[in-house]
């Protein structure tokens, strides 16, 4: 039987009338066997799995052996070379179990599973080597790792109580690994930039489009403005004839006030609430200030005298003319 660590002590075993029944604890079970382990007569006793007093004494036996339940650790560091063989990885392994099935583990003389699981592992390590390069590093470790656990979970006799799998790079390939991760890093930083410069260019332009869109809207506004204001002045032209005209000409300072005298007499036939209702539709209309509708009413309907009868037309002072000009008396009722 060879030496492990799995068995703590091997003794003779004497078991009489009064003697007591062997209790483990919770670290260790106890095999009661006889040397010739005949026909595999033994006897397992553990804390969770006591003995009866005749169970042992029927059994004959004369040996006990002790076996320790505790948690066993295999750890394993080797130096595999990358694809290339210019690089390295530095495999590390750590397997934690304890036996679980004593019985099997005795009948079938597994004294040194640390042992069996290490070179396990060496083998599959081996089998990665020159397999991967120092990109995939992450690759190399899962499949190791899922090797690793499916041979394991072949050991139905073992608790497996954990398992870590850990591939580093050598310094050379972290420099080399590092050195493409920073100008990855800086490729992405660029790109982002890129796009945040194409989105504030787009965005710019969108916000010209809008102020063009207004504008347009403005002047289409404004046009249509013209247009009913053409269109109010031509309605009145057509009602009124010239008189509209020469309101606006003299309004505007387009004409003195002896042309606009001369342009109203020709127009005389019109009578004063007709000229009144075309100062009134020029004043809703907005074509005329409150100023120049002022000095419209005035020129045409001239100043009220003290005695509220008739009004007398008289002359609008021109600077272009004198002052001893008068306009001729509209007689005319209203």
């Amino acid at each position: 039987m060879d030496k492990s660590n799995i068995i703590l002590k091997v003794e003779n075993f004497k078991f009489s009338i009064l003697d007591s029944v062997p209790k483990p604890d919770d670290k260790i079970a106890y095999i009661l066997y006889r040397d010739e382990k005949t026909n595999g007569n033994i006897l397992v006793i553990t804390a969770q799995k006591p003995a009866l007093s005749s169970k042992i004494r029927a059994g004959g036996f004369n040996r006990k052996m002790t076996i320790s339940l505790e948690v066993i650790q295999v750890a394993l560091n080797k130096w595999i070379a990358d694809i290339s063989g210019n690089y390295k990885f530095s495999v590390n392994l750590k397997i934690s179990y304890r036996i679980k099935d004593v019985a099997f583990v005795f009948n079938h003389n597994l004294w040194n599973v640390d042992v069996m699981i290490e070179n396990k592992a060496q083998e599959l390590i081996e089998c990665t080597h020159k397999k991967y390069d120092i990109e995939s590093q992450i690759e190399l470790e899962n499949e190791l790792r899922k090797e690793l656990t499916n041979y394991l979970a072949g050991l139905t006799y073992l608790e497996i109580v954990s398992l870590n799998v850990l591939v580093e790079l050598d310094e050379r390939a972290k420099a080399i690994i590092e050195s493409k991760l920073d100008t990855m890093a800086n490729s992405i930083f660029l790109e982002n930039e890129g796009e945040k410069a194409s989105i504030e260019v787009e965005q710019k332009a969108n916000l010209e489009i809008k102020k063009l869109e207004a504008q347009k809207v403005i002047e289409e506004k404004r046009g249509a403005l013209r247009k009913e204001q053409a269109k109010s002045i031509n309605s009145l032209r057509e009602e009124m004839g010239e008189d509209v005209v020469a309101f606006l000409a003299y309004a505007n300072g387009e004409i003195n006030s002896i042309e606009f005298d001369e342009r109203m007499q020709r127009n005389r036939n019109n009578n004063m609430m007709t000229r009144l209702s075309v100062l009134k539709q020029l004043a809703d209309s907005g074509i005329l200030s409150d100023h120049a509708l002022e000095n419209a009413a005035i020129k045409l309907l001239g100043e009220k005298d003290s005695s509220g009868g008739e009004m007398e037309q008289k002359a609008i002072p021109d600077n272009n003319v004198e002052q001893n000009e008068v306009f001729v008396e509209d007689t005319e009722e209203y």
